[in-house]
């Protein structure tokens, strides 16, 4: 009978799960660092591959991320427009967003420009849900978010295309290209919509946006021992939207990594050896409403990283990571910061153990964040196999998120004697699986404190401070069956975010969240049925109703090389909001034609 993976949260589909060879599920790079581990970890995390984008049609990663227990999104109208990501109730900047392994919180608001993604690029995203800090370090206390780039096979073109309500346009071209033991996938995408009125209160009009993305993702085995691999990967976009103050903006992101991986051995102990280095900037430029483009409001941020690790397989059971990761964060703004830089350097080590169905997970790291106080982190686990269906596990872990440079060095209050935020977070999992069905039911509670809140002073000067501290808890439930035509996936969440304070519910974050999905295949034809319900949330003291939302997807194969696509959003035109007064996408059809050779 199949072995269980500790924790896993299963996968939106069968096909997501990440399974060896012997049928023991492993855990993803993403949740251990490590390279060519074949060991579980306590970690829950989640899959998302390729195929089960492909079928979701979804026009955003938060609407694709929205689907999955434990995480629920905000937008400020609709896509391309600001959206925020909670993973286990945390703030939207408390969850580490990564793109191939690089860090893409900004260091100017400390979260990640979710509008800058396109669906079409992602190969797979990795969900680790959970603090992870003992493994990447800041900003990982409610999870890890890593978004793989797309990768095509050599010789393989594609071409898509796309046209939708709003006058919305897509189209992506994309192709693999080999050089003798390595492959390069080239990919560029480009979107345009006249968009919706994005606030109900301000500004009467349509607000649009155009995108431009290009990826290279690339990889060359040298020897037998030695492989190498690269990416870059830029995006343009102007957006507009609503404000009294600026309405239009420009945001121009562009990324690369150089990585290797040596193999060796040493005393019978099977290394491999990763040395990464990369860079990540990001531009923001808003104008309009009478202000000039070069008046506008300039955030310029970057990020050069290097991170080096060593995996260490000294049997069967036993697995050690050890890892440096070293970053200089950059900033440039039309406002003159009191200080514009800072240097990052974190050291850890992570342990993973595993035998006749007991199960063990150490991680221990240390952060020095230039001009703030050092954190140690840990996450501390031990499952055991009760019987071939049942497993049980316990977790306990600590993270942080050191304060952003809007925080420490505005000019117009920023605090540079902040701390880091802290958490301190304990899970419990239940995995059954048997034949075709799986469940996997999760319990966590987490304390946050030292939350950075700005607030006026005895002097009315408004100023960043730890104020703050937030009680967390809540439960994940995830369900799969194979069988009665096609398979079924379950995701429902209970979440319990209060301020630690004054008791009163964290905003934008639902209660209670269900989700539905029902796959099936007839011949040429795919099926994907999604439904979703989300409970009131709070919003400057404003509560905002439950909403329920049906989609369906279909794509079509009329031949080997072309396909046809089409999507139904919002069926039953549904009126919500996640964000108050920002009005979000009703009733939508899309179409599109797919030639892959």
């Amino acid at each position: 009978m199949k072995r269980l993976t500790l924790a896993l949260a299963v996968a939106a589909a069968t096909s997501s799960m990440v399974s060896a060879d012997d049928g023991v599920e492993t855990i993803t790079v993403t949740a251990s660092r490590g390279a060519n581990v074949q060991l579980p970890t306590l970690a829950t995390h989640v899959v998302i591959e390729r195929s089960d984008i492909e079928l979701a049609q979804v026009e955003s990663v938060p609407e694709l991320l929205s689907r999955y227990a434990g995480i629920d999104v905000a937008t400020n109208g609709g896509r391309r427009q600001v959206a925020s990501v909670f993973t286990r109730g945390a703030s939207s900047d408390q969850t580490l967003v990564l793109v191939n392994g690089l860090r893409v919180n900004t260091s100017s608001s400390g979260g990640a420009t979710w509008n800058t993604m396109s669906p079409e690029l992602i190969e797979r995203i990795e969900i680790v849900k959970g603090p992870r800090a003992a493994v990447w370090g800041s900003d990982a206390i409610g999870g890890v978010i890593n978004i793989i780039t797309r990768e095509q096979a050599p010789g393989s073109v594609t071409l898509n295309a796309k046209y939708g309500t709003n006058n919305t346009q897509s189209y992506y071209l994309g192709t693999g290209v080999s050089h003798g033991n390595g492959a390069t996938t080239f990919a560029i995408n480009k979107e345009r919509s006249d968009g919706l009125d994005v606030l109900k209160t301000s500004e009467p009009d349509d607000d649009g946006y155009e995108n431009l993305s290009f990826t290279v993702n690339g990889n060359q085995t040298v020897t037998n021992a030695l492989s190498v691999n690269w990416l870059f990967k830029s995006s343009k976009q102007d957006v507009d939207f609503d404000s009294t103050y600026l309405n239009t903006s420009e945001n121009e992101n562009r990324e690369w990594q150089l990585a290797g991986n040596y193999q060796w051995t040493a005393s019978d102990i099977q290394n491999t050896a990763t040395l990464s280095v990369g860079a990540i900037k990001d531009k923001n430029l808003s104008f309009g409403n009478d202000r000039a483009k070069q008046d506008g409001d300039l955030f310029e941020t970057q990020s050069d990283q290097l991170s080096a690790t060593n995996t260490s397989i000294f049997n069967e059971s036993f697995t050690l990571v050890l890892g440096t990761d070293q970053y200089k964060e950059e900033m440039v703004s039309s406002t003159a910061f009191t200080q514009s830089e800072r240097r990052v350097e974190g050291y850890f080590g992570h342990g993973l153990f595993s035998q006749n169905g007991l199960t063990a997970e150490v991680a221990l790291r240390y952060d020095d964040v230039e001009n703030i106080d050092s954190e140690t982190t840990y996450n501390l686990g031990v499952g055991y196999q009760i019987t071939d269906e049942i497993q049980l596990s316990v977790a306990k872990g600590t993270g942080f998120k050191a304060p952003t440079f809007n925080d420490l060095y505005y000019p117009y209050g920023g605090n540079p004697d902040l701390l880091s935020e802290t958490s301190d977070t304990e899970e419990v999992n239940v995995t059954y699986v048997k034949n075709a069905f799986d469940l996997t039911v999760s319990y966590y509670n987490t304390d946050i404190e030292n939350l950075i809140e700005w607030a006026p002073d005895a002097d009315n000067v408004w100023q960043p401070r730890n104020l703050s501290q937030a009680d967390i808890s809540g439960v994940d439930v995830t369900a799969n069956y194979k069988g009665l035509g096609g398979n079924h996936t379950f995701n429902y969440g209970y979440l319990d975010a209060v301020d630690g304070a004054t008791g009163s519910r964290l905003v934008r974050r639902a209660k209670n969240q269900f989700s539905y999905q029902f796959t099936a295949s007839f011949d040429t034809t795919d099926l994907m049925l999604n439904y979703e319900f989300k409970g009131d949330r709070m919003d400057s003291g404003v509560e905002l109703d439950s909403y329920q939302l049906v989609d369906v997807s279909v794509n079509h194969r009329f031949t080997d090389a072309i396909s046809g696509k089409l999507k139904l959003h919002n069926v039953f035109d549904e009126e919500y909001e996640t964000v108050l007064n920002y009005q979000t996408l009703g009733r939508a059809v899309y179409l599109s034609i797919n030639y892959q050779m």
